[in-house]
């Protein structure tokens, strides 16, 4: 299904021990010099904006950056959702893992059964 098409593509063929090896942050290049460690503040604000430019609605979403782990948190409407915004924060600079709190959004459903 699209779901796991998207998340093979995205995070290596589905293994997900791995997906950090797939970040920019893993490649030697792209670290600072020995002992920069970008702030949590600056690091929340880029995953922010980041996120933001996603077609995913975050009226329920809340972000938090510790120690440059980020942690989403709230509710988003399908799985597919949840995982562009973790591979999306995986991607900034400075974020060194992502715990995904994110829930599935409940809809209303009728029931035919009256």
């Amino acid at each position: 299904d699209e779901n796991s098409t998207f998340y093979a593509a995205e995070f290596g063929g589905g293994d997900h021990n791995s997906r950090r090896a797939h970040a920019p942050e893993a490649r030697a290049e792209n670290r600072g010099p020995k002992g920069y460690v970008r702030s949590d503040q600056r690091i929340h604000e880029d995953v922010c904006e980041a996120v933001a430019g996603l077609d995913v609605d975050l009226d329920d979403v809340e972000v938090a950056v510790d120690h440059g782990e980020v942690v989403f948190s709230g509710t988003v409407a399908d799985r597919l959702s949840r995982y562009r915004l973790e591979r999306c924060a995986l991607l900034v600079r400075g974020v060194k893992d992502v715990e995904n709190r994110l829930r599935l959004r409940h809809r209303a459903t009728t029931s035919a059964w009256r």
